[in-house]
């Protein structure tokens, strides 16, 4: 650390050593994984239910409803909250931690679940307990943030009340025989104290199990912040390493405590939520809902990380803390101490909020202090200047509640796990945001869906802050930052739909195998053959003569669904090819596809909002190509076209109608389709596609030119930002603008209907059955009405201009200059003209001379395909938005051998099911592609159990040994009254 003198003397530290995330754990709200957190973050999942009432006989640990919910926030004793956010089952093998399983009940969940989570960590950071590492293991550290310990601590307190109990119950002048009865059935309740009793309930035992048994020779300790914990713990790690005490150091928070005495404590404060849902920065969000978690992340100076060569998440550059002083309460938020927390993290770090993209907020959901959190920010991001509605906010409490100790650390995995996937990820159940934030005048966006995170525009590292405050004024406040700015290998955690392919020598085979197969998916132990199966065959190349049967599945269950549907086909249907309406695609043998390979670029109209979004959240060409056309866009718009494409969210049907129509104007339209379709075609370059032929429809022409070779990236970029700008609708020297019209009839029929138009031009020969026409406004509308009449289908198209006509000759002449000076080699693969229906020239001032005349032509690709179809294209690949194109291709040769697929036909399936069961048709078809998906990480398997090892289910309620768990159900369930009758009749008798 570098450190200067102030005016006062006091140091004033700056730059804080870089530190690496170099491994992740963590077990929260129905995810047992960080693989599963981050799965449940993109998919919005809601991991907030309701208390469930249970019989006492099947006793958790949690609370009942008849008990303790009482909806009013002043009933005594009760509480108004019944939503919580709770911890799944996991197994805990006592054998392997070395815990006697009869003590097990005498040592607080925290510290057993914790060593759970430690045991991911390390792991991930690539500690073992074998000598290999212990040289490392004894310089690392364990400092934890922990809550919850005293659940069991509370359990053995009241055991300590029992005389006064006694007293009570003897008060009512009962027999001993009775009362000794009573007591001891209350005994019964609560698990009895043992030796291992005291150290289970001590928070500092927490941090102290884990340097134990995975024999770690760093500092150990636990501290204390409230829900500010994790941060709190985070900053003492980092001091650790910046002073050398440790190399490395294990550290998170630790929260398990859904107790009924945590909902009361909450809720005599009062700051739960009354509606049961966790709402930060809404306008309906009215409190908290509290739930369980546990996360743990290895920390390493960033040197030594490389230096190893470990695997880095993430980078922290550095926090800065406050207290709030002299406040009006000890548990209310203040303004002035979160200032001071965010600029000491600013000036400590020399990094400039204009540089964050990315902001996790503390974001509870409480009115208070979700309005105070909110101005602090938006103060201190105002005082720097950061542009307006440049910074998502965010709170991965609207997903997991207030996980308290642990909310630190779930909002640091889950802002690392953004960072290193290039995501911004969504902030759930907002519908409007609170007025009183007036955020649309401040550097913030509420963001709501998972979108890509592309890199911005001055080619800097994308970063992104982490709040956390605590009761007693304490604020924390930090920075991280991307390691690496793109990937090239295997990241991507998160799941993804899964390609399976199932091959076979013939079709019995094949039968026999999708038999057995779903007798091993269907059997116990079956994901994880699943799992295991998805691993081997991944990358395996499809024999060309065998039979072959492929689809996409989303899960287990789904491709058990799919195998059993292809073992009914393959048992009744002798086809040699067939697909089934889900999807499920099979071939005998591979087509032979050499010279038949045809790739289709869309033009504009192909655009929409949101397009391919889930492909640029997990495929670094698409994130590349956006990127460069952002930077070349913004030269001359000063807009960012993926803002533009993939917008902050619309909260009212006016501004979602605005953004919509944004994306139609041909300065953006353009180029957006440009990068759109570059990045996919890179995506299956990349993995060994290569057409024989390319066309394009209109604008799709360029990118048709770019995928044969005779542009390189950066002209193409240029040439589709120029046309885009030339052909704005605020060039044209006339008001009138024309208009264009979509005609599904034939030529002849058309235009006998248009003879009497004078100004109308047919633009577009789309297909057999379509045409497109163009003219003046009135003219058009006089036409659409005239096809109504006749009952002949026809539809307005959504332009700004009447393309192909003298209606954009204005833009002509500058596109032809743009045309003239950019540099143009001779296509690599026959790129087909929608001027002339043939392939374009060698010659690269031919082909500009062609192009510079494209404009204005109209658009021949119906005859183009044809032509393609003479050489021997049939084979059928659109490559961009929408499958408009596809549609045209069988329109054109219906009747007649082909294949037409579109890698995006905007089906209800997400872009990456569909992209991806475009490539199951390919393989299926006989097309040879390596890895498709070189990214995403192999599926988890389980290792084989030990031979001694002793699982035992636990959750987040308190665990009682079955002897203890009987006597306990004894106590509550069984009547005994002979005691009672027998003191009746004595009372009786004596009477």
């Amino acid at each position: 650390m570098n450190s200067l003198e102030t005016n006062n003397g006091s140091k004033s530290v700056l730059h804080p050593i870089p530190v690496a995330i170099v491994g992740m754990g963590s077990l929260f709200p129905e995810a047992r994984t960080v693989g599963e957190f981050w799965d449940n973050v993109l998919s919005r999942k809601n991991c907030i239910r309701e208390i469930v009432d249970k019989d006492p006989k099947d006793y958790e640990g949690y609370w009942r409803m008849d008990e303790y919910f009482d909806p009013d926030p002043l009933a005594p004793d009760k509480t108004y909250g019944k939503t919580g956010a709770f911890l799944p089952q996991v197994e805990f093998d006592a054998m392997e931690f070395g815990i006697p399983p009869l003590q097990m009940e005498s040592i607080s969940l925290v510290q057993l679940m914790a060593l759970l989570v430690a045991k991911q960590a390390l792991a991930d950071a690539g500690y073992t307990r074998d000598e290999s590492t212990s040289a490392k293991r004894d310089r690392t550290g364990v400092i934890l943030g922990v809550g919850g310990t005293g659940v069991t601590g509370f359990k053995l307190a009241t055991r300590s009340d029992f005389p006064s109990w006694e007293k009570v119950i003897r008060n009512f002048c009962l027999p001993d025989e009775i009362v000794t009865a009573i007591m001891e059935k209350l005994k019964n309740l609560y698990a009895g104290w043992q030796e291992s009793s005291f150290p289970g309930l001590l928070g500092n035992v927490v941090s102290g199990r884990i340097t134990s048994h995975f024999d770690l020779g760093g500092t150990n300790f636990s501290v204390d912040a409230a829900c500010a914990s994790s941060l709190a713990a985070f900053k003492m790690a980092i001091a650790e390493l910046a002073d050398g005490s440790c190399d490395a150091v294990l550290t998170g928070g630790v929260n398990v405590d859904n107790t009924i005495l945590a909902y009361l404590c909450f809720s005599k404060t009062p700051a739960l939520s009354q509606e049961g849902r966790s709402r930060p920065f809404d306008e309906a969000s009215d409190g908290i809902v509290i739930g369980d978690g546990i996360g743990m992340v290895v920390l390493k100076r960033l040197e030594d990380a490389e230096r190893d060569k470990d695997k880095i998440y993430g980078v922290i550059r550095g926090m800065g803390a406050s207290s709030d002083g002299r406040a009006k309460s000890i548990y209310a938020p203040r303004f002035e101490g979160q200032v001071k927390a965010l600029k000491r993290t600013y000036e400590r770090t020399g990094i400039n909020p204009k540089q964050i993209q990315l902001v996790e907020a503390h974001g509870t959901g409480t009115i208070a202090g979700d309005l105070c959190e909110f101005r602090s920010i938006s103060s201190v991001f105002s005082e720097y200047k950061v542009p307006k509605s440049s910074v998502a906010l965010g709170s991965i409490k609207s997903q997991i509640g207030h996980t308290r100790i642990a909310a630190g650390t779930a909002s640091l995995i889950k802002t690392t796990l953004a960072l290193h996937h290039k995501i911004l990820p969504p902030t759930i159940n907002i519908n409007r945001p609170n007025p009183q934030f007036d955020i649309e005048n401040t550097s913030f966006y509420l963001n709501t869906e998972t979108k890509p995170w592309i890199q911005p525009i001055d080619g800097s590292k994308r970063r992104a802050a982490i709040s956390s405050f605590g009761f007693g004024g304490t604020n924390f406040h930090m920075v991280l930052e991307e390691y690496q700015q793109e990937h090239h290998g295997k990241y991507r955690m998160h799941n993804v739909p899964d390609i399976v392919i199932i091959q076979a020598p013939d079709r019995n085979t094949l039968f026999d195998i999708c038999e057995d197969l779903l007798h091993k998916f269907k059997a116990e132990g079956g994901r994880n053959c699943y799992h295991q199966y998805l691993n081997d065959y991944r990358n395996k190349n499809i024999q060309r003569n065998w039979a072959r049967i492929g689809f996409v599945s989303e899960s287990l269950e789904q491709t058990i669904e799919y195998l059993q549907e292809a073992i009914f086909k393959l048992r009744y249907n002798a086809k040699n090819s067939w697909q089934h309406p889900k999807g499920i695609y099979y071939r005998t043998q591979g087509i032979n596809l050499k010279g038949k390979i045809v790739a289709l670029f869309p033009g504009q109209g192909s655009q929409y909002v949101n397009m391919l979004a889930d492909i640029a959240n997990n495929y670094p060409e698409m994130r590349s190509s956006l990127s460069r056309v952002n930077q070349l866009l913004y030269k001359y718009e000063q807009r960012v076209l993926s803002d533009i494409i993939y917008p902050s969210a619309a909260f009212d049907e006016t501004t979602r109608k605005k953004r919509k129509h944004e994306l139609t104007k041909t300065e953006y339209a353009q180029p957006a389709i440009a990068a759109i379709s570059a990045g996919i075609y890179n995506i299956l370059k990349k993995a060994g596609f290569k057409p024989d032929f390319t066309i394009g429809h209109s604008f799709g022409e360029l990118t048709a030119l770019w995928a044969s070779g005779a542009l390189s990236d950066e002209d193409f970029y240029k040439l589709a930002i120029a046309r885009g700008r030339a052909m704005g609708s605020e060039n044209s020297p006339s008001q009138e603008s024309g208009s264009m019209l979509a005609v599904h009839a034939h030529e002849e029929q058309i235009k006998s209907i248009t003879a009497d138009f004078g100004d109308i031009k047919i633009t577009n020969y789309n297909s057999s059955s379509q045409i497109v026409l163009a003219g003046s406004i009135k003219s058009i509308q006089a036409l659409h009405y005239i096809f109504q009449r006749e009952g002949i289908e026809s539809a307005f198209v959504a332009v700004a201009n009447a393309f192909h006509t003298d209606f954009v000759r204005y833009a002509a002449e500058p596109v032809a200059k743009e045309i003239a000076k950019t540099n143009f080699q001779s296509p690599s693969i026959p790129v087909y003209s929608n001027v002339t229906a043939e392939a374009y020239p060698d010659k690269p001032e031919k082909i500009k001379t062609i192009l510079a005349s494209h404009l204005l032509n109209p658009v021949a690709f119906r005859q183009g395909l044809e032509a393609i179809y003479e050489q021997g294209g049939s084979v059928f690949i659109e490559i961009g938005p929408k499958s408009v194109l596809t549609s045209f291709v069988s329109d054109t040769f219906k009747g007649r051998d082909h294949v037409a697929i579109a890698v995006n036909p905007r089906s209800p399936k997400s872009s990456e099911y569909e992209f991806r069961r475009s490539i199951v048709q390919l393989l299926v078809a006989g097309l040879e592609l390596q890895d498709i998906d070189p990214y995403q990480m192999p599926k988890p398997t389980e290792e084989p159990k030990p031979q001694r090892s002793l699982p035992i289910t636990i959750d987040g309620g308190i665990y009682l040994n079955p002897k203890t768990k009987e006597l306990r159900q004894k106590a509550l369930l069984e009547k005994e009254s002979s005691l009672i009758d027998a003191f009746i009749q004595k009372k009786t008798l004596s009477k």
